[in-house]
């Protein structure tokens, strides 16, 4: 598309050699069209169904958006598909040398972009990080303002305690003083540093907020499709900052004044005092992301052994008998505390439940029929976790499909079901074995935190929601559930 921002006139026309000044812009065709051709173009049968966008609203439209092509340029073809593995729009050409790169995305057939999973979890991305850079420049600023009402605390300490004693002590006042002023400064000057710094992360982020209200509001579903794989990774980029600015720069600046503890006349002190400084980490509740790729409570940041996590049955209930039979394969919770299960039996369907066991929906669907032998996987921070029950092996590998670790124990066996805390921790429901197994990050210890042979039969599915720090257990041989904090 050419660029938005200059007065552009009618593609039709100009194949005519006429100059008319263009109203619209099909985003489809890749042309602009004048009053008169709009009109035909709304009437032609194989425009009609176009949405075209008017040229004024194309000055709205962030420069990387207005200059997305939507033709190849090696083979002059537009653009059809969506390579997942390469993250690139291609043409029916291109697609001949991908086709062993998954499925593709039909570009052309792209409906409901503005209000598409993706887009929503990007906007509420956007929005805590928003909050969380409010948060911590309101902790910043914060903190400045009782370093000022604590260093004036601290100076009229210093005079009280001066009064009590000679006037000998003046020129220590004046050392401890300069000490006082010195640090403060210093400290002043670091946390107005930290505090311009997010302030330029929150001008990025509104930018990006603001951009993406343009998009949603002017641009084609092609444009915002596209245009949010780059959001994607700058938003994850930013996040990543936001996360290491938080863990590692914000911390509590106090400035205390400890004085003699007894002045006896006719001593000269060595000092009027001691002057400390206390430094802790800052008190700050992070906004949730619910994209994992930009949270500030990053998994495995800060470690939590697995002999530190204690188990609390919480509840405990039968499936509505209303359901008839249900084969329960996997089960996961919600941030609202519905129960979410999928059942593997002949009915193919999601089972949702309230938090109390009660049944809220069924909604029948199509579920793919698991293989008899195939690994129960899950995913966290760019790793892949599976368990293959019939080797009794649970598996870690990257991305690019390197193992990182393998875990076998005796006490764990047909390991079925994985689930990540917000630690790495990794737990494992063993069918045979009939207990919930917890490992650590990095594969090299395990413990056995529950024994279900009394309550649950062959444990199958297995979930924790991070939220609520909740543990579901079920079992595709029965119709029980449980759940426990796992704190």
């Amino acid at each position: 598309m050419a660029s938005a921002y200059q007065e552009q006139c009618c593609s039709i026309c100009e194949l005519q050699h006429i100059t008319n000044k263009a109203e619209e812009w099909c985003p489809e065709c890749d042309e602009y069209l004048c009053s008169t051709c709009k009109t035909h173009h709304k009437l032609q049968k194989a425009t009609r169904s176009h949405n075209t966008v008017g040229v004024s609203d194309l000055k709205e439209l962030p420069s990387f958006v207005s200059a997305i092509k939507l033709e190849c340029d090696v083979h002059q073809e537009n653009y059809e598909y969506f390579c997942p593995k390469h993250e690139i729009p291609i043409c029916v050409v291109c697609a001949e040398e991908h086709t062993n790169c998954g499925q593709f995305t039909i570009l052309r057939k792209l409906e409901g972009t503005k209000t598409s999973s993706g887009v929503v979890k990007l906007e509420k991305n956007i929005r805590d990080i928003q909050q969380n850079l409010e948060i911590f420049l309101q902790n910043r600023r914060l903190n400045l303002s009782n370093l000022k009402d604590q260093q004036a605390s601290c100076r009229k300490k210093v005079k009280e305690t001066r009064l009590k004693i000679n006037r000998h002590l003046d020129k220590l006042e004046k050392t401890v003083i300069n000490k006082l002023d010195n640090s403060y400064i210093k400290h002043k000057s670091e946390i107005e540093q930290i505090v311009n710094n997010l302030s330029a992360h929150k001008m990025k982020i509104d930018a990006i907020k603001n951009n993406i209200d343009n998009i949603k509001d002017h641009a084609s579903e092609i444009q915002i499709f596209l245009s949010i794989q780059d959001i994607q990774k700058e938003i994850k980029e930013e996040g990543t900052q936001i996360v290491t600015i938080g863990q590692n720069e914000l911390q509590d600046i106090e400035l205390l004044f400890i004085p003699t503890l007894s002045c006896k006349s006719g001593i000269i002190l060595e000092s009027f005092g001691e002057l400390k400084t206390n430094i802790n980490p800052a008190v700050i509740n992070f906004v949730r992301q619910e994209d994992s790729e930009a949270q500030l409570s990053m998994r495995g940041a800060n470690k939590k052994h697995i002999d530190q996590i204690s188990i609390t049955k919480k509840l405990g209930f039968t499936l509505p008998t209303i359901l008839g039979e249900a084969k329960v394969e996997y089960c996961c919770t919600t941030d609202e505390g519905l129960f979410l299960l999928t059942d593997g039996g002949e009915k193919s369907r999601i089972i949702v439940l309230e938090s109390d066991g009660a049944l809220n929906l069924v909604e029948v669907g199509k579920i793919p029929i698991r293989m008899e032998f195939a690994p129960s996987l899950s995913y966290c921070d760019e790793k892949i976790y599976f368990a293959q029950w019939k080797d009794n092996t649970v598996y870690c590998h990257n991305m690019a499909g390197i193992m990182i670790w393998k875990f076998q124990n005796e006490d764990l066996r047909a390991p079925s079901g994985i689930a990540i805390d917000n630690y790495g921790n990794v737990f494992v429901s063993g069918a045979f074995s009939k207990n919930i197994t917890v490992i650590s990050p990095n594969g090299e210890h395990s413990r056995n935190i529950l024994h279900l042979a009394d309550v649950l039969d062959y444990p199958t599915a297995i979930h924790y929601n991070n939220s609520l720090m909740q543990l579901i257990v079920s079992s595709n041989t029965s119709n029980h559930i449980l759940v426990y904090y796992a704190s």
